[in-house]
């Protein structure tokens, strides 16, 4: 379970804006294949004049969770109210910002930094920069009072099995797999059946039906699916020699 703190500290500070625009590492269709969630969230974040503005957000991932691929979405405006136009983003680990000068960069990553923003919505790719444990997330920007700006974290679905069908099989066969957090893209999706890498034959967001690996011995076997480099808890099956299935 990911849990997002919820602990938000706003800074507002004079400084001058940076004219030099950095390529942003935009998100570029990841996980368009999987179903997603809200990871964490943060915002809205409301300006209070001209002045530049630093909004500090935190969340958490366990060591399991930082290998997904996850996507921030920065939403700049909503409905009548008008959105930055200057952001600059940084995130880092567990970070105490309170002996950060007014003028200083935080010593964290960057992430984006664009003058003149014309986007309501900025997509940045994070996988393989979150870190485990807590997570720092620096926006700064400048805009007319009033303007507002908030963020989203979001990742993938954990694979889950809820049912396999059939429970008993044999080498070569056919089977099922339902559940949730499978990928569209078979790329993504990985199966294993008995430490075994099995045969994929269709795949969807909660469906994927395989083939048993032909050389397979009979007898318990533990069917697990990695997606997004997440692995699901295993499930239990029987494999069976031909003449003992029943007809």
């Amino acid at each position: 379970m990911i849990i997002s703190k919820g602990i938000t500290t706003v800074l507002a500070f004079m400084t001058l804006v940076s004219c030099a625009c950095h390529s942003p590492a935009l998100a570029q269709g990841a996980m368009l294949g999987t179903a997603t969630i809200e990871v964490a969230q943060g915002g809205p974040f409301v300006a209070s004049g001209r002045r530049t503005q630093r909004f500090v957000s935190t969340f958490e991932l366990s060591e399991r969770e930082v290998v997904k691929p996850f996507t921030l979405h920065i939403h700049n405006g909503f409905g009548g109210s008008p959105g930055f136009n200057w952001i600059r983003a940084f995130l880092g680990a567990d970070m105490d910002l309170s002996g950060v000068g007014r003028a200083e960069e935080p010593n964290a990553d960057l992430l984006y930094d664009e003058s003149y923003v014309q986007r309501h919505t900025i997509s940045l790719d994070l996988t393989g920069k979150v870190f485990t444990g807590i997570n720092t997330l620096i926006i700064e920007g400048t805009a007319q009072k009033g303007a507002v700006m908030s963020w989203i974290l979001e990742g993938p679905l954990s694979p889950e099995f809820a049912t396999i069908n059939p429970t008993a099989t044999q080498p070569g066969s056919r089977l099922t797999l339902a559940g949730r957090g499978f990928s569209l893209d078979p790329g993504e999706n990985r199966i294993s059946i008995g430490g075994h890498s099995a045969e994929l034959l269709n795949s969807t967001r909660t469906t994927i039906t395989v083939k048993v690996p032909e050389h397979i011995k009979p007898g318990p076997a533990s069917v697990v699916v990695t997606t997004n480099n997440v692995q699901s808890a295993p499930y239990s099956i029987s494999i069976t020699a031909p003449s003992a299935l029943p007809e």
